[in-house]
């Protein structure tokens, strides 16, 4: 989730960047060609990464699961969402 957050984010500075060229970003932010195209850069690797590895449950112990399968409680499972 944090990778396809901050790939969209990065999207947004680098068309910014790339609009305003080498100056100031809301007279507030000092921008290059390179900011920009690093930006671009981290844009498109960002979300590839996010969308790419699946979510997956944390693993967790469920006790009283493993109870009521007569496993004990050192058994772990994925519990789904």
């Amino acid at each position: 989730m944090w990778f396809q957050i901050f790939g969209i984010a990065y999207a947004a500075m680098a068309i910014m960047g790339l609009q305003v060229g080498d100056g100031m970003i809301f007279n507030v932010i000092s921008n290059t060609r390179n900011d920009a195209w690093g930006h671009a850069t981290l844009a498109l690797i960002m979300p590839l990464i996010g969308f790419a590895i699946p979510n997956k449950p944390p693993l967790v112990e469920s006790r009283i699961d493993a109870v009521a399968e007569g496993t004990g409680s050192s058994s772990y499972r994925r519990l789904s969402p």
